[in-house]
């Protein structure tokens, strides 16, 4: 038996196909159109960039641990980046492996340990960074408040999302 949102989901799929529904034909492409340009900018920011030494996933964690004061458990990265635990698992695994990470155990609890960077860690952080942001900054410089703006748009719609993966919109498609 098909779930009630899974049904809900196939329920509006098939309006749109038929044009009916909450969104016409037209605007199912038009919106098809804005994703195309979203996906455009998001591999053209990506590969302006040189290849870095580090992958997505892995530059992630090493900010998270590097800018947040607190010290951070694979469960607590896990939380805060949106990644699943498997992921998290894999990536730190190869960050131990690089010499990027090193684990301390935890004051409070001897069984849990805490992640923390190690000198290497923090040079390989700042040598990736400085390709990564370049193009950000290039924006930056070119759009001046505007950027500031859209950084602020991307802000709202990641918390609009966060709620509709988490089932709060499912009806507003």
């Amino acid at each position: 038996m098909v779930d009630k949102r899974k049904r809900r989901y196939i329920i509006n799929i098939v309006n749109l196909l038929k044009g009916e529904g909450k969104m016409s034909k037209t605007d199912w492409q038009e919106m098809s159109l804005q994703v195309q340009k979203l996906h455009s900018f998001a591999r053209m920011i990506i590969t302006q960039q040189k290849p870095l030494t580090l992958t997505a996933n892995e530059m992630d964690i090493v900010s998270h641990i590097y800018l947040n004061q607190q010290k951070h458990t694979p469960l607590s990265l896990s939380k805060v980046t949106g990644m699943k635990k498997e992921s998290i698992s894999r990536s730190l695994k190869s960050l131990y492996e690089k010499g990027l990470i090193d684990k301390e155990k935890s004051l409070r609890d001897e069984r849990s340990y805490q992640l923390v960077l190690t000198s290497k860690g923090h040079m390989e952080l700042g040598r990736n960074y400085q390709m990564l942001l370049r193009p950000y900054y290039y924006l930056k410089e070119q759009m001046g408040d505007d950027f500031d703006q859209m950084m602020e748009q991307i802000k709202r719609a990641g918390v609009l999302l966060q709620g509709y993966r988490d089932g709060q919109g499912e009806d507003n498609v």
